[in-house]
C-alpha cells in the first residue's frame, strides 16, 4: 500500500468511527487530559496560536479550553468527518472555545507550507503515531512554530499492546497491531530542539479478547501495520481465549514529548 492510499485508509476508518468514538475512548480522554495539563504548565503567550493535529472529536480541544483563557486555534484532523464533530461541540457550547477558531482537513505528517513558523503551539493527542515516517513528521510539525514555540504530543511507543502480541506469540503468529517506536527514538526526533520525553503506561482490562478488539474498532483504530496477514478463524479464535485467560488486560505505553524552538537570536 503506498503511503497515500495508507493516509486515505486511515481517514476512511476514523470517517467511519465518528459516531460512537466517544464511547469507547477512555485511553483518549486520559491522554487528552494530561498532556493539556501538561501544556497549561508552559509559558505561553497571552493569546497563543495553537496548531491542533489530528483532533479527533474534539478531547484535547476541550482540555486545552478549559487552561487557555483565549487563543487563536486551527484544529484540524485528516478526516473530515472528525472535523466537523469537533466543530459542531465547539458551536453548540460543548466545547468553551474562546478567540478566533479556523477548522481544515489537514493531513498532520505534511502540513503545507502557509502553516511553516505560524505557531506558538502544535499540539495532538493521541494522532501521530499514525504517521508514516514519525521523526520526519514530527520535524515538518517543529517547523510550523514560531521562534519560543512549543510542539506538545502524546502518542504510542513500543510496549503498546504487548498483551495482545504476546498471545500471538504463543501459537507463533504475529498480530498485525502497528510496530511502535522505543521512547529514545522519539526522544531523538528532534534534534537541534530542547525538549523531553516521559513515558505514562495505562492498563486497561476488558471483559474477554472480543472487548478489546471491539474498542479498537470503535475508535476506528483498526488498519493492520504493513504487511500484516489476516488470521484464520481458528487462529484468531485461539489468540482470543489465549489474551482472556491471560487477563484480558493490555497495557497502552503513552509517550509525552514536548520540544521548544529557540527563540530569535537577539
Amino acid at each position: 500500500m503506498t503511503a497515500l492510499a495508507r493516509r486515505d485508509a486511515i481517514a476512511a476508518r476514523f470517517a467511519r468511527a465518528v459516531a460512537r468514538y466517544d464511547d469507547h475512548a477512555d485511553v483518549q480522554r486520559h491522554a487528552a487530559s494530561t498532556l493539556a495539563a501538561r501544556i497549561a504548565a508552559l509559558p505561553l503567550p497571552l493569546r497563543p496560536r495553537v496548531l491542533e493535529i489530528g483532533c479527533g472529536t474534539g478531547l484535547l480541544t476541550a482540555a486545552l479550553a478549559r487552561h487557555i483563557a483565549a487563543a487563536d486555534w486551527t484544529i484540524t484532523d485528516i478526516a473530515p468527518e472528525m472535523v466537523a464533530a469537533t466543530r459542531l461541540a465547539a458551536d453548540t457550547g460543548r466545547i468553551d472555545l474562546t478567540g478566533t477558531a479556523h477548522y481544515a482537513c489537514l493531513d498532520g505528517e505534511h502540513p503545507d507550507g502557509s502553516h511553516v513558523g505560524q505557531y506558538d503551539l502544535v499540539c495532538s493527542s493521541l494522532a501521530v503515531q499514525w504517521f508514516n515516517d514519525l521523526p520526519a513528521g514530527l520535524q515538518r510539525l517543529a517547523a510550523c512554530l514560531a521562534p519560543g514555540g512549543t510542539l506538545a504530543v502524546s502518542t504510542l511507543t513500543a510496549d503498546t499492546f504487548k498483551e495482545w502480541r504476546d498471545a500471538h506469540r504463543h501459537f507463533d503468529l504475529r498480530a498485525a497491531t502497528p510496530d511502535y517506536p522505543d521512547a529514545g527514538t522519539l526522544a531523538r526526533a528532534l534534534p537541534g530542539h530542547a525538549g523531553s520525553v516521559t513515558i505514562d503506561p495505562q492498563r486497561v482490562r476488558f471483559a474477554d479478547g472480543l472487548g478489546f478488539v471491539r474498542s479498537l474498532k470503535g475508535i476506528g483504530a483498526t488498519l493492520p501495520r504493513e504487511g500484516a496477514r489476516a488470521l484464520r478463524p481458528s487462529d484468531f479464535r485461539r489468540v482470543l481465549s489465549r489474551f482472556t485467560d491471560d487477563g484480558a488486560t493490555v497495557t497502552y505505553e503513552i509517550a509525552y514529548g514536548v520540544w521548544q524552538r529557540a527563540g530569535d537570536a537577539s
